[in-house]
């Protein structure tokens, strides 16, 4: 494993941290390449940055509700170098932020989710990496043949499986000639990682709360739960016209 990528001097680039700044500009590229023919791309830039800060601050909020016993205090909430965070908190405060900004800025709010749900996956897949070279998180101890170290490496996995999901989308949105409600491509990629996630998760070291399932399982049934119902919701209506705002 490989925790510090380079080093400058005295300075130390983490593995995790590059990645992770990497992803997220790779994914932000990916979104304004598909929403620049169709949508105004003059806030994108200040909406991305504002929703990503939230969504740090609702993926820590949630680890801290969850994890209120690893606390000593209130103020440890804001100690981000010490590690913990929720994915999922952070998709879901980012993501409803991103729409509202959009929606406060009179943006196709909608269009907006869609685009970002194809830009998104890209991102979390080079992240994952990041993780999976650094040797964080590993899952459980195994001797299969896809274990390294002993240990099964989910954040390979689950970086494998987002970079498929971004595959699929980028196609799927770019497909010419196509009426598509939108909302579509947001609720596909919710399903798709979801469903997902919820496989991956059966090797990650977490405690079962309810059917032999974790928490994170739980989530990710229910994600896929609602987002299946919003695909069957948006099959069921009428398209209103080819995919393009102006």
């Amino acid at each position: 494993m490989i925790p510090i990528l380079f080093s400058i001097g005295d300075l130390d680039f983490h593995t995790h941290g590059v990645f992770a700044v990497l992803g997220i500009s790779l994914g932000t590229a990916a979104t304004y390449y598909l929403a620049r023919p169709k949508l105004s791309c003059t806030y994108l830039a200040d909406n991305m940055i504002y929703a990503l800060l939230i969504g740090i601050a609702g993926a820590r909020l949630t680890y801290f509700l969850l994890y209120s016993d690893q606390f000593s205090s209130w103020k440890q909430l804001f100690y981000l170098w010490e590690g913990g965070l929720v994915s999922y908190g952070g998709f879901a405060a980012g993501g409803v932020a991103f729409f509202l900004l959009n929606r406060f800025l009179r943006q196709p709010a909608l269009a907006w989710l869609d685009v970002l749900a194809v830009g998104w996956p890209l991102g979390l897949a080079i992240g994952r990496f990041g993780e999976f070279l650094a040797g964080e998180n590993l899952g459980v101890v195994s001797a299969g043949p896809l274990a390294i170290a002993n240990r099964v490496p989910i954040h390979l996995f689950e970086a494998v499986w987002c970079g498929t999901i971004f595959l699929l989308l980028w196609f799927a949105y770019r497909q010419p000639g196509r009426h598509r409600q939108q909302g579509v491509i947001s609720a596909a990629s919710i399903a798709l990682y979801a469903s997902g996630r919820f496989i991956i998760d059966f090797w990650r070291e977490d405690s079962n709360i309810v059917f032999n399932l974790s928490l994170g399982q739980v989530t990710s049934l229910t994600l896929l739960v609602f987002a299946l119902g919003c695909l069957l919701f948006l099959a069921r209506r009428k398209p209103e016209g080819k995919y393009v705002c102006n």
